[in-house]
């Protein structure tokens, strides 16, 4: 039973350019006196061994206890790089969603599923298109859609440098709100106290540079009121901006970290007064490459902001 479904795997890897590439599947391939038995037997070792290396666990456990050589948890080896080089690009197939990346770790740790060369790894934007709910190799990470203008990346491995935070709507302009059409010293001003962001499950908070924040065509309430005040760490001080929240595309405050990092929460606060202008819907976006993007969107929300000034919208997951 296995036998006969690892072969099917690899007839449907024939049209992958990718894998074809490789000498070791061009072997494969071509030796047909090797028993389909033997294949399938290397195939388990060579996955037990990456199992044990990366940490595959019990996801991979399970899937090759049940006779499925595609891996059904894409995001299994989790790369912590934000990286694509020439070396790795001339084997990509945007057609069918897959190309490869430049990972250190197919180098220090000898390989693993998807590397070839000395330093690429294989990886999917979508699906193969006869088993759409299956992936063969990881969801690509964020570097290739940048670089190669595709949909479809994971971007939790990112390692992020850049956030941009769109407030679309405030409570003066959300139907249904208790205080919409309501103004407090101006009309259509958005404000908040703070932004934080965080690692580890959201256990660790990321350190920001205030010194890199702003709102993109912004018009400040007041002088001490600036877009570092919403990444001072002080939830005493506040952003606050006029108008800007009430044009087309909404008020875009951008800001940025320390050093580039992968992050799993945010967090943002009300500030101390006028509720009226307290953020209820926002998307949220990060950037590998520089504070005008390109963006990727992370997260978007929308809430009833809390009563209460300095008050937490709660910590909301990203990538977990």
């Amino acid at each position: 039973m296995f036998v006969r479904r690892l072969r099917g795997d690899a007839e449907r890897d024939e049209n992958s350019p990718l894998l074809a590439s490789t000498p070791s599947a061009s072997r494969v391939r071509s030796s047909k006196s090797a028993p389909w038995f033997i294949a399938g037997a290397l195939a388990l070792a060579s996955l037990g061994f990456a199992s044990a290396k990366y940490g595959f666990g019990n996801d991979f456990s399970n899937a090759l206890g049940s006779h499925k050589y595609i891996v059904t948890q894409h995001r299994m080896l989790g790369p912590e790089v934000d990286q694509c080089t020439a070396a790795c690009h001339k084997h990509n197939n945007s057609a069918i969603g897959e190309y490869a990346f430049q990972d250190e770790k197919c180098e220090i740790n000898g390989g693993g599923l998807g590397c070839y060369g000395p330093s690429c790894r294989l990886c999917q934007t979508k699906p193969y298109a006869s088993r759409p709910t299956q992936w063969r190799y990881q969801q690509c990470p964020p570097c290739v859609c940048n670089h190669h203008g595709a949909t479809g990346c994971d971007p939790c491995p990112g390692r992020y440098s850049y956030f941009r935070f769109n407030v679309k709507t405030i409570r003066q302009n959300t139907p249904g709100d208790e205080l919409f059409g309501t103004t407090c010293s101006g009309s259509m001003i958005c404000q908040f106290s703070e932004v934080k962001l965080y690692t580890n499950k959201g256990t660790e908070t990321l350190a920001l540079d205030p010194e890199q924040s702003t709102v993109l065509n912004g018009n400040l309430c007041a002088s001490n009121e600036g877009p570092n005040a919403a990444t001072d760490g002080d939830l005493n001080t506040k952003m606050c901006d006029r108008d800007t929240v009430g044009e087309e595309g909404g008020l875009n405050f951008v800001f940025a970290a320390v050093e580039p990092s992968q992050f799993s929460h945010y967090e943002f606060f009300t500030a101390n007064d006028c509720p009226v202008r307290d953020p209820t819907s926002w998307t949220f976006y990060g950037s590998t490459e520089s504070n005008e993007g390109p963006w990727i969107e992370l997260s978007s929300g929308s809430q009833q902001p809390p009563t209460a000034r300095f008050a937490s919208y709660g910590k909301r997951a990203v990538c977990g």
